[in-house]
């Protein structure tokens, strides 16, 4: 990493939902430039978090600091505006408008023209959708989708089209990205070839990333850190090779006969090691 300084410093988060409690006091730091790690069973409270730091839901307690910049209370917008974007554990492209469109939807919070200038056509305005263009294109580029920006989104395989989410993402111009299950349907290459890819985004663009992700190949070898929620809980937290050992860990996954045989080094010891480091 980087950095050590704290981009994202989140305190006593809590949100419900009726009786349903998604989140309950959570805490998590995240420094500059680092690739963190979020898993944790389904309904662990995963994606919750990303809707309240995105503004989708408000949360009951805590606060969410982007460098000191409460986040909690702004909407969905402002958010973009400051400095975070997102993917979606189901895409959420416009199907059909082409690659570049959607790419260009993404730099919108970063136009600056308004009503007046896109009815005006100035100089301003022209110079500004011209450089958005441009940057939709490098985007475009880096994402491996270079040729196909008159594609209709819904045309790309399905790899192609996650890739073009992140593109968009990319658009808004993050500090924080927050990629929620990206390899969700894709084939070994393309799962490899996006580990790659996330790495990648860190060297080249200086983002901090923090990724839900259900293959534990995938998070285990791209993540600085790792959390794992369990019923909105933080349960524990350290490197991969710390979190893969620890026994709540086994037991949220794979239930407490499991864990009580890794304890004992019984005969399921390496299916449960192998099960979290993502072994087939």
């Amino acid at each position: 990493m980087r950095s050590r300084d704290a981009l994202v410093e989140i305190r006593n988060l809590s949100k419900r939902f009726g009786g349903l409690v998604a989140l309950r006091g959570l805490d998590l730091t995240l420094e500059e430039g680092m690739i963190a790690g979020l898993i944790g069973p389904n309904g662990a409270g995963k994606t919750t978090l990303f809707n309240v730091a995105t503004g989708v839901y408000p949360p009951e307690e805590g606060s969410i600091l982007l460098k000191g910049a409460d986040l909690c209370g702004k909407k969905p917008h402002q958010i973009t505006a400051m400095g975070v974007a997102r993917t979606f554990q189901n895409i959420r492209l416009f199907p059909n408008m082409t690659s570049l469109e959607n790419v260009l939807i993404g730099h919108h919070c970063r136009l600056r023209a308004g009503l007046w200038g896109a009815l005006a056509r100035d100089r301003k305005t022209l110079r500004e959708e011209a450089a958005a263009w441009e940057r939709a294109m490098e985007l475009l580029a880096l994402v491996g989708l270079e040729g196909r920006e008159e594609a209709l989104a819904k045309t790309l395989p399905y790899g192609d089209q996650r890739q073009l989410e992140i593109a968009r993402a990319l658009a808004a111009g993050p500090r924080l990205l927050l990629l929620d299950e990206p390899s969700a349907g894709m084939n070994p290459q393309e799962t490899k070839a996006l580990t790659r890819f996330v790495k990648g985004l860190r060297e080249k663009m200086g983002l901090t990333i923090l990724l839900i992700e259900h293959q534990m190949r995938v998070v285990m070898g791209i993540s600085d850190r790792i959390t794992v929620l369990d019923h909105g809980v933080k349960i524990a937290e350290g490197p991969p090779e710390q979190v893969q050992r620890d026994a709540r860990v086994i037991e949220a996954y794979l239930g407490r006969r499991f864990a009580f045989a890794q304890r004992r080094g019984g005969p399921n010891e390496q299916d449960e090691k192998g099960a979290l480091r993502g072994d087939p």
